[in-house]
């Protein structure tokens, strides 16, 4: 059932045509305004890479298990990152493959830590 921002129902009565009718509206204009969202947020540089971050703190890309009950935040922080990217593909799909291109990029111009001479003679093992 559609629901207002307040998670009210936007139906009194489910009888009424009208009113379903109605709501069925509002949700469908909230949804186009979600996805004219993403699609203005993935139009630049600068917005792919701030939606790229979303998706990696949502670890999208890795694994959500765990040996403790933090399974269960894992789990739920990965589905909504799993929602976002859905709706992110679903709105501006070109944009979405650019915006994985350049996170290769940027990933592969990101140096990997590198062992100095001075660490070569120590080791942090006890």
């Amino acid at each position: 059932m559609a629901k207002d921002s307040r998670n009210r129902s936007l139906v009194a009565n489910a009888g009424d045509a009208g009113q379903v009718k109605k709501a069925d509206q509002l949700e469908q204009f909230a949804r186009d305004r979600r996805l004219d969202g993403w699609r203005f947020l993935l139009s630049n540089a600068t917005g792919r890479e701030l939606a790229w971050s979303l998706l990696t703190e949502c670890h999208v890309f890795t694994t959500v298990m765990a040996t403790s009950p933090f399974i269960f935040a894992n789990a739920g922080r990965h589905d909504w990152g799993l929602q976002m990217w859905a709706e992110m593909t679903e709105a501006d799909e070109e944009n979405c493959l650019l915006m994985q291109k350049e996170a290769i990029t940027r990933n592969r111009r990101t140096p990997d830590p590198k062992k100095t001479e001075s660490d070569e003679g120590e080791s942090t093992d006890g």
